[in-house]
């Protein structure tokens, strides 16, 4: 195991156990936490094993392990975004509702 494979390892370890703080404190959603938890775990599964990143672009048909990360790490960005955006959109109607209510409600009084 190379020093960048147990730099990796120390930093999840890191996050794992802020992500069990955060659950502890209530200010995570247990889905959320599981999420995380699945996340870190897989690449933590990657870093010690990363001829699994290669047999599967291998499998799909993309030349090079570190392609298809890159690939996955861009789609799942633009998804990302997408959602933000979606939320932003939302919470900017309700609060123009919130406003234009409470407008006409300071109106009648």
């Amino acid at each position: 195991m190379t020093v960048f494979q147990i730099l990796i390892l120390i930093f999840i370890a890191v996050i794992i156990a802020k992500a069990i703080k955060r659950l502890i404190k209530k200010e995570i959603s247990i889905v959320l936490f599981l999420g995380w938890i699945f996340f870190w775990v897989v690449i933590a599964v990657v870093d010690i094993y990363p001829e699994i990143i290669n047999f599967l672009s291998n499998k799909l048909g993309i030349g090079r392990g570190v392609d298809l990360v890159i690939y996955v790490s861009i789609f799942v960005a633009f998804y990302m975004l997408f959602r933000i955006h979606v939320r932003q959109n939302k919470i900017e109607r309700n609060l123009g509702e919130v406003v234009r209510k409470s407008a006409i409600g300071g109106k009648k009084k």
